[in-house]
């Protein structure tokens, strides 16, 4: 597997680290692995139990396993295999999202302006180059192995809590991963991987996800983590930008765009080398990731370098928040702006 793993080392790997164990307590004891690695470039595992194949359960054949894991070895990873860095790049030579959707179809939210794409653009070109060769003057090149898809769920759960996105069943509940690079196709996904250590390439995409988390928390509270996972993938999330009418200070705020917020996925990492540690710990690392933190945090992304894509009145300060709306939908909006209606206002200026 991965031309590295053989069967028996990975059995050995999924009982010293407790997994044949926590399976055994949800009543699989008869577990066993499926290899797939006739793709030269992509492999896949699979991870059943001989309980899933009796007669008695109404499961599909895509349903019958516990762990179903896809992965690959990037060898020498460079620039032109960051998505996130190759999406910068068509921004800056669009000019503006809008441009950019125009041009490619392109359905991103736009959690930064031109000038942010650029200056994110120029770190990555600068320091990926810099710690690739840190890489080469020690172990090696810079690999990166890749979880292009995994799932764990539960077929014979009695759990009753809400699903989540994605999910058939519920989770086995030990989603601790183990490998560097993956894109979380849901919220909840890059949410939760945050907590286990995993961080963005991108020090700017790391700080919306900040800002994300941050606006959705008192909602999570109130209604719970599947409510609002749900809610962010099925399109009620909006970025609601408002202007404060002058003069500056005067504290009346209007709403002056609408839009739908799409979560979008960007490379989420756990540093597993010394390489990779030091360009996510490092001080220029570390100051990008602070200054678009504070960008976030002072107006939500709508001034300056932010995501304003709405040409507002020369003098006049203008912020975002993000907050679930579930009057609108996928359905009723495809990503173009919503006009604010007449004479509305922030109620809770």
């Amino acid at each position: 597997f991965l031309n590295y793993y053989s069967s028996s080392s990975l059995v050995s790997l999924l009982a010293s680290s407790g997994v044949l164990a926590a399976l055994d307590k949800l009543g699989y004891s008869q577990p066993s692995l499926i290899f797939d690695t006739s793709d030269s470039f992509q492999h896949r595992l699979s991870l059943v139990d001989a309980s899933l194949f009796t007669g008695s359960i109404p499961l599909s054949s895509q349903e019958r396993f516990l762990i179903d894991l896809w992965m690959k070895r990037r060898r020498n990873y460079n620039l032109d295999a960051i998505v996130s860095y190759q999406l910068m790049k068509r921004v800056e030579k669009a000019g503006s999202w809008e441009a950019l959707r125009e041009m490619t179809g392109e359905i991103r939210a736009p959690y930064v302006g031109v000038e942010g794409a650029r200056e994110g653009a120029e770190f990555l070109e600068r320091e990926v180059g810099k710690w690739r060769k840190e890489a080469k003057k020690g172990t090696g090149e810079w690999d990166v192995t890749e979880i292009a898809w995994m799932q764990m769920h539960d077929p014979l759960s009695k759990d009753t809590r809400p699903l989540l996105p994605g999910q058939r069943f519920p989770g086995l509940g030990m989603g601790r991963a183990n490998a560097l690079l993956n894109f979380p196709f849901h919220f909840h996904n890059a949410a939760a991987y945050r907590t286990r250590g995993w961080t963005h390439l991108d020090p700017i995409f790391e700080a919306y996800l900040d800002f994300l988390t941050t606006s959705l928390t008192p909602c999570i509270s109130l209604h719970g983590y599947a409510f609002v996972s749900w809610a962010v993938s099925l399109g009620h999330l909006r970025r609601i930008t408002y202007e404060e009418t002058l003069p500056v200070g005067s504290e009346d705020w209007k709403v002056v765009s609408n839009r739908l917020e799409r979560w979008s996925p960007s490379e989420q990492v756990y540093p597993t080398s010394k390489g990779m540690k030091g360009f996510l710990e490092s001080e220029e690392w570390k100051g990008l990731f602070e200054k678009w933190k504070a960008v976030f945090e002072r107006d939500g992304g709508a001034m300056g370098e932010g995501v304003g894509v709405v040409k507002g009145t020369e003098g006049a300060r203008r912020r975002a928040e993000l907050r679930i709306d579930l009057e609108v939908s996928f359905e009723r909006d495809e990503g173009e702006e919503d006009e604010p209606r007449s004479g509305e206002r922030d109620e809770r200026s």
